[in-house]
């Protein structure tokens, strides 16, 4: 039922325990359930880290505008920036809603884990894109199977790289799945935008390289790879 929806909500993210009222709680369920704030200028999502109990530790702000500019901003639930607490420690997105019997796909950014979740397969990154990977998160991964997604460009086979590096130290296994079809810069919501199923995405994963293999290949960019360009190439 509706009611029983609602209490799921607030005990799963403890809303109750943030909110001031039933009301307040409300709202904050209705947020977390269409996160972007959109008008003719900008879009602005709020994307929430969590600890494994649930309890927040970290928010992303992300505002698109019509430019074709994105910018960033990370706040702890203070409103203060990670910086200002020399305790703060990372977790990787949506880790309290892993499975246990599932594997984690590792991919770059927040929006890209949200689609593979709405797709049926959980996912994470760290805040802050592609340009490291905390060694404090690595424990989280420890006995896991590991399928890492990489953006089409260097950044994103730099950050693969990385990630598999500091996982295969600790992950049951790491294994990296390219998706195809793909343009220079192109990621998974592009992949899952040009017709990309799910159906595809799990025969995708079954044939990932591991990590040791697939850091052997040649990591350069093959150019736009869309699905209409190799149609009429045929």
């Amino acid at each position: 039922c509706v009611t029983g929806s609602i209490n799921n909500w607030m005990k799963k993210y403890n809303l109750m325990v943030i909110a001031k009222s039933p009301k307040e709680a409300l709202e904050l369920v209705a947020k977390a359930l269409n996160p972007c704030e959109q008008n003719d200028r900008y879009c602005r999502v709020e994307y929430v880290y969590r600890r494994p109990d649930g309890v927040t530790n970290l928010n992303v702000i992300r505002v698109d505008t019509s430019d074709g500019k994105k910018s960033f901003k990370q706040l702890l639930p203070n409103g203060r920036p990670p910086k200002s607490d020399p305790k703060f420690t990372p977790f990787p997105y949506r880790v309290d809603e892993w499975p246990l019997d599932q594997p984690i796909l590792v991919c770059e950014g927040e929006k890209c884990a949200d689609a593979l979740w709405k797709a049926g397969f959980p996912a994470t990154t760290r805040a802050g894109g592609s340009s490291t990977w905390e060694p404090e998160l690595n424990q989280h991964f420890a006995d896991r199977d590991i399928i890492i997604l990489p953006d089409n460009d260097d950044a994103g086979r730099f950050y693969a790289r990385k990630v598999g590096e500091s996982l295969s130290l600790v992950a049951s296994t790491v294994n990296v799945c390219e998706l195809p079809n793909l343009p220079i810069k192109g990621d998974v919501v592009d992949w899952i935008d040009g017709g990309g199923q799910a159906a595809e995405m799990q025969r995708l994963m079954s044939a990932a390289l591991p990590f040791d293999a697939w850091t052997l290949k040649d990591r350069q960019p093959k150019g736009p790879r869309s699905l209409g360009a190799l149609k009429a190439k045929k």
